[in-house]
C-alpha cells in the first residue's frame, strides 16, 4: 500500500492528537484520584476570635491563604475550616474597625489545629487615610463548565498585577486587597477556551464573578487547543505587554470595560469611544487608524478575525465577504465618517485600551504595527493615537 507524504502528515497529526488526549485523560484521572485522597486526608482549623476585652467577636472574616477557603466567626466568636489539604498556610483574620491579624500554621492530614486570636481596635488617633487603607476590597468567584460543573485547577489572574491563583476543587477563587481601578481578569485551562473579564473595583467593594468555560472541540489539533486555551507563547507575550502598558499608563490613557460599553449594544466602536471616553481626546481616538486586536495584530492585518475589505468596499468579518459597515445597519447620528473602528461593535468588546497621541509610553503597542503602516510605528514623525481592542472570549 502506497502512503503519500500528505497521508503520513495526516497520520502523524492523528497519532499526536491521540497521544495528547491520552495524556489529558491520565492527568484528569490522577487529578480526580488526588482530589479523593485530599478529601480523605484533609485537615482542619478550629478557633475562637475575641477582642482586647476578651469578649467573642462575630462576623470576623477568616481566610486561608493562598487558597479561596474562608468562613466567618459565629456569634460566639468560634469558627471551623475543614477540608484543608496538608501544608503550610497563612491564616488571615479581619474585620472593619479592627487591626487585622495573621498567623502561619501547618495543617496535618487527619488533625485539627485549634487557635485563639485576639483582635485589637484600630487606634482612634489614626487619621482617615490610614483607616481607609485598612478597608479590604476583594474579587471572589467560581469557574464552571457549560454544564455548571466546577473546574479545578483553572489559572485565574488579574493582568497587570501580581494577583494570580488556581481554582479549588469547587471551582472557587479569591483575591484580597484589590486597589480601586479597572482590571482585566483572565481565566485559562488547557482544553477550554480562555475567558477574559473586565472589572471595575471601588473602595469597600466585594465583587463576585461567575465564569463559564467552554470545552474546545476534540477535532482541534494539539497546537490549536493550546492556542485557543490562551496558553501559547504568542498569547503570553501579548498579556505581558498589556501589563507593561497598564503599569506605565499616565493620566491621559484609559481602560474602558464591558459594563460601560454594553449599554451601547450594536453601536460602532468609534461612536462608543466618542460617547464614553470622557476628558481625553475622544475624537482623535475614535478616528484613529492605529488599532490592535487582542494586543497582537493590527486591525487591517489579514490575519485578524476582523478585517477590512478592499478599498471602496465595506469592511467584512472573518473574511466572509459580507458588508458589515455600520452605516448599512443604521449607525447612530454622530458616528462620523468611516474609520477602521467602525468594523467593530460595542457588544463584541471586553475592554479597550485608549492612548491619545504621545501617551503610550512603553512602545509595546507601536512595535506591533508593520512597516506598511509607518504612521502607527514607533518611528512615526508624530506619536500616534493608539487603540487596543480586546474582544469578548
Amino acid at each position: 500500500m502506497r502512503t503519500t507524504d500528505r497521508g503520513w502528515g495526516r497520520m502523524a497529526r492523528v497519532v499526536a492528537l491521540a497521544a495528547w488526549l491520552g495524556a489529558m485523560a491520565r492527568a484528569a484521572e490522577a487529578q480526580a484520584g488526588g482530589a479523593k485522597d485530599s478529601v480523605v486526608a484533609a485537615g482542619a482549623i478550629k478557633g475562637l476570635v475575641v477582642g482586647a476585652d476578651g469578649k467573642p467577636i462575630a462576623n470576623v472574616d477568616v481566610v486561608v491563604q493562598p487558597t479561596a477557603q474562608r468562613t466567618r466567626t459565629k456569634g460566639d466568636g468560634t469558627f471551623l475550616l475543614s477540608g484543608i489539604a496538608p501544608g503550610d498556610y497563612e491564616v488571615l483574620f479581619r474585620k472593619l474597625g479592627l487591626e487585622p491579624a495573621t498567623f502561619t500554621t501547618n495543617v496535618v492530614a487527619g488533625q485539627q489545629q485549634e487557635v485563639k486570636v485576639t483582635l485589637a481596635p484600630i487606634a482612634k488617633e489614626l487619621d482617615t487615610v490610614r483607616v481607609t487603607a485598612s478597608v479590604f476590597n476583594e474579587i471572589n468567584g467560581f469557574v464552571t463548565d457549560t454544564l455548571r460543573h466546577p473546574i479545578e485547577g483553572a489559572d485565574v489572574e488579574i493582568d497587570g498585577t501580581e494577583h494570580r491563583m488556581r481554582t479549588r476543587a469547587d471551582g472557587r477563587f479569591l483575591f484580597l486587597d484589590i486597589a480601586p481601578g479597572r482590571y482585566m481578569l483572565r481565566v485559562r485551562k488547557l482544553g477550554y477556551g480562555q475567558v477574559r473579564r473586565s472589572v471595575q473595583m471601588a473602595r469597600q467593594l466585594e465583587r463576585t464573578i461567575s465564569v463559564v468555560m467552554t470545552p474546545l472541540p476534540l477535532t482541534l489539533s494539539p497546537v490549536e487547543i493550546i492556542a485557543q486555551s490562551g496558553l501559547s507563547s504568542r498569547d503570553s507575550v501579548a498579556q505581558v505587554e498589556f501589563s507593561i502598558r497598564r503599569r506605565m499608563a499616565g493620566s491621559q490613557s484609559d481602560l474602558m470595560i464591558r459594563d460601560e460599553l454594553a449599554e451601547l449594544g450594536k453601536s460602532p466602536l468609534n461612536f462608543a469611544i466618542r460617547q464614553k471616553a470622557k476628558g481625553i481626546a475622544s475624537k482623535e481616538l475614535a478616528e484613529s487608524a492605529c488599532v490592535l486586536i487582542d494586543g497582537q495584530q493590527p486591525l487591517v492585518d489579514a490575519g485578524t478575525g476582523v478585517q477590512l475589505g478592499l478599498a471602496g468596499r465595506g469592511p467584512s468579518f472573518g473574511g466572509g465577504g459580507g458588508n458589515s459597515n455600520p452605516a448599512s445597519r443604521g449607525a447612530p447620528a454622530g458616528a462620523g465618517n468611516f474609520t477602521v473602528l467602525q468594523t467593530l461593535f460595542a457588544d463584541q468588546v471586553e475592554s479597550i485600551e485608549i492612548y491619545p497621541a504621545g501617551s503610550e509610553l512603553s512602545g509595546t503597542a507601536c512595535s506591533r504595527f508593520p512597516i506598511t503602516m509607518p504612521q502607527c510605528g514607533c518611528d512615526a514623525a508624530r506619536s500616534p493615537a493608539i487603540v487596543v481592542v480586546w474582544l469578548r472570549k
